[in-house]
Formats: C-alpha cells, structure tokens, sequence
C-alpha cells in the first residue's frame, strides 16, 4: 500500500463432495456415484485508492483485475443388480474431467459516502454507497461431447455483463431509525448459456428465493428496508466478547429476471427482518453477527432453456441467513 496504484492478488480453492444413486434399466444396474468438485479461481489486479482505505464511512477506489478460473468434476461409481440394491457393491471405471475453463477482464468503480457517527457501520444513517462494474468474459464451456476419453469439448463464450447496485440511506426523524433503498440491475450483452445467467435469489439479492431460482441474462431489483436500535452502546463483558449495539429491521424487496422481456408472471417479491449484531472480539476486532429471515411471497418456476425436463417449482417459503464477520 506504499505505491500507487496498490497491486493485488487472491486465490480461492473449494472442494465439494455428494453423493446420489439411481437405477439404469437398460445396464440392469442400480448405480451408487461420488461426486467430487474441485473448483479454485484466482485473480491480479490494480487498484487506484482516492479515499482512506481504511475507513468504515468513505471510499472511492477503481479496480481493475484479471481472473482466471478451472472447474472439474470427479466420479467414483459402484453399482448392484437393479433387482438387489443390498447386494455387494462392484466398483466401477472412475471419471473425472475440466467442464469449465474461465478468464474474465474486471473493472469496478466502488464509491462509499456516509455520515461518521459511531454506529455508522451497524446503522448508516445517511448517505449512499455505488458499486458500478463492467465484465468481458472469454470462457469454455463443457457442452456435454468428448473428443476422446473423458476430454470434454470445452465451447467459448465470448460476452460482457455490465451491473450497477446502488443505496441511499435516509434518516427518519425518530430516534437512530433509518430508511435504506436499494436498486440494482445487470445485463449479459449475448445469448449465453444459462451457467453464466445473472440470478436473483440468494443471501445478496431476493433473500426469499434460492440462487438458482431467478434467472436471465437481464436481471433488476429494489429493496426498502426499515433499521431501528433496540439496544444501543450497551459495552457489557462477556468473556472474550464486548455486547455493544443490537439493531432490527424489516424488509421488502422485488425483482425480476428475464431474457426477451419482463412480464409480470416473472416478477418476484419477499419480505422479512433482520437482526444486527455489533460485538467486539479480544477488545480490538471488530465482530459483526447479521441473522436474516425472508419469506418469498410469490412462486418462482424455473424451465430450462436446453433440455426438455420437467419445469422446477419453488413454493414460498422461509429462508433464513446467519452471517459472521468483521463489518456489516
């Protein structure tokens, strides 16, 4: 951080392991699998700071980075007679192949200006925050052929996804109470296939829905929340942990996602609270604890674009998010 403009570096690598069994009448088998993903990404970058990066209220920075990113896929089957499932389990040929091979050119303009107050991080109050981000992806695709062997054709997605999320905090004139608004919106240029969609659901978006349960290439949204203290500056001692500031809110939010043209019958909203907890950790980290609950108010029926499979239908329900961290 001594230089301008700061150089950075990130690397993540994820390991995910399930398991399924199903019955192939025609091998007169029933089939016991191991799935295994690898899945890492990487990313370089610069990073040009114009505000104090260090500050929980302001910031102003431009980013731009480079990502490169590789996902495989491992099989270890076994399989019984289809009329015996019980029966000793017999080995078969394991697989494992690349289905993903990414590389993505970022840039991001990340503007932060908020109101100082000492809960200004549990509760801004006033201000906004923007994040604008423009992406060009060049990325292979598995599209389920082989050239030999378990080498899987790999297709190339050439697209550029564009995205704006932007807050206004507002305060109300009771107390600390606080009215935040959200929108946001982003746009893939091509037709892509739906593994690069922009999706609505989820923890950052439509807390009603699950990730996958809102997409297209268009994807809008707009939230409304409502934050209030219950308690406040409370700096009680419980072992290694320091009770500060306990803020609530209530919540709506609607959205859509769409690739020729929104209608209503894919316009989806969810409501619900929010529990915000400000501690401290060994007197000097930051700790913050935000629990979540979200009920999808209307149905979300996802079809596939490719195959012709029965259509997936998400009835509301709630969901519920418990995130732990250092700021909010």
């Amino acid at each position: 951080r001594r230089l301008f403009p700061v150089l950075f570096m990130q690397y993540f690598k994820v390991r995910e392991k399930y398991d399924d069994q199903f019955p192939i009448e025609d091998l007169d088998r029933y089939y016991f699998i191991d799935y295994r993903y690898d899945v890492w990404t990487g990313d370089i970058g610069l990073r040009f700071e114009f505000e104090d990066p260090y500050s929980l209220t302001h910031r102003n920075d431009i980013s731009a980075w480079w990502n490169h990113s590789e996902y495989r896929i491992h099989l270890d089957p076994e399989y019984t007679p289809l009329n015996d499932p019980s029966a000793v389990r017999v080995p078969d040929q394991e697989a494992g192949w690349k289905y993903f091979n990414g590389n993505e050119v970022h840039a991001r303009w990340y503007y932060k200006k908020i109101k100082r107050a000492m809960d200004s991080d549990i509760n801004p109050r006033s201000g906004r925050e923007a994040n604008v981000e423009v992406m060009y992806a060049n990325d292979g695709l598995s599209n389920g052929e082989f050239d030999y062997g378990f080498n899987a054709v790999l297709l190339n997605n050439k697209f550029g996804q564009y995205t704006v999320d932007y807050k206004e905090f507002v305060p109300m004139p009771i107390g600390q109470h606080t009215l935040q608004v959200r929108l946001m919106a982003s746009l893939i240029d091509k037709e892509v296939d739906d593994f690069f969609w922009v999706y609505m659901g989820g923890m950052d978006r439509l807390r009603g829905y699950t990730y996958y349960a809102i997409g297209g290439r268009k994807g809008a949204m707009a939230s409304l929340t409502y934050r209030f203290p219950i308690l406040r500056r409370q700096n009680r001692q419980a072992s290694w942990l320091t009770f500060k500031d306990l803020y609530g809110g209530l919540f709506y939010e609607i959205g859509s996602a769409w690739n020729s043209e929104r209608t209503p019958d894919n316009t989806y909203s969810s409501a619900g609270g929010e529990l915000r907890l400000n501690l401290g950790s060994f007197y000097s980290y930051p700790t913050a604890i935000n629990f979540s609950a979200a009920y999808a108010i209307d149905d979300a029926v996802y079809r596939n674009p490719v195959f012709n499979v029965p259509d997936v239908v998400y009835d509301p329900q709630w969901r519920y998010y418990l995130v732990v961290g250092f700021t909010f």
